[in-house]
């Protein structure tokens, strides 16, 4: 489940992989107050400054010569039913998932099968919800509360190209294009926090502050914070 793209909920700490480890990444944790547990980068050297957690880090990966593993942790009596039970569920999950009316979820359906030329209509709004007592769905809320731990990773979807088996038989004939979309799960609850999409020369690091912006505090803990020229500075950086 995708929550809103900002969230008013404190992070205590926000855990990712060695692509994360330059200090961009880090600063930004720091400006929020979020404990970082990012292992360093094969190679990397110490940092001056308070950052004490970090270059721990470093000298027990060059003491162990490895890094850190990290856990991820039809009713045949009655009259016949134009629509199955799934198509009244699929109605219901995009429903619920962009917070649409049921009758914009029944408009937005059919524009997306008139797109895909696809001899299909989706089930009457008034169908749906007569309907929507008698399937089995359930719907995970958004929880509530500070989060413990937020897990931070990325992926690649491609966007237009040749299969992976063609490619590694025959070799690559055409130009592939790809997007990184970058997620913070919470690790508790596995809900997505926030996501973020860029171009596939982006790296991990470059998007990381802009995915941890989303994260913000509330106003009434904004309005606890000393009043001065570089707070200010943090908090409109923050509110971005």
């Amino acid at each position: 489940m995708i929550s809103s793209n900002r969230t008013h909920r404190k992070i205590r700490a926000a855990s990712a992989d060695g692509a994360y480890d330059p200090r961009l990444c880090h600063d930004e944790l720091r400006r929020k107050k979020i404990s970082a547990l990012i292992p360093p980068r094969k190679g990397a050297g110490y940092w001056p400054g308070d950052y004490a957690d970090r270059n721990r880090a470093v000298a027990n990966q060059r003491m162990t010569g490895s890094n850190a593993r990290w856990k991820w942790t039809t009713d045949y009596n009655r009259r016949p039913q134009r629509y199955s039970d799934l198509a009244i569920t699929t109605v219901l999950v995009i429903k619920r998932v962009f917070r649409l009316t049921l009758r914009a979820a029944q408009g937005f359906i059919d524009s997306i099968f008139s797109l895909m030329n696809v001899p299909l209509r989706c089930p009457d709004y008034s169908c749906v919800s007569r309907r929507a007592k008698s399937v089995n769905i359930s719907f995970k809320t958004p929880t509530r509360g500070e989060i413990a731990h937020l897990v931070i990773d990325s992926t690649g979807l491609k966007v237009f190209g040749e299969g992976e088996w063609k490619v590694k038989k025959h070799g690559q004939e055409r130009r592939r294009i790809w997007r990184k979309l970058h997620l913070a799960v919470d690790s508790k609850t596995h809900e997505i926090i926030c996501a973020d999409l860029s171009l596939n020369n982006v790296t991990d690091s470059e998007a990381f502050p802009g995915l941890i912006r989303q994260t913000f505090l509330p106003e009434r803990e904004r309005d606890s914070c000393l009043v001065s020229m570089q707070s200010a500075i943090v908090l409109l950086r923050i509110s971005d």
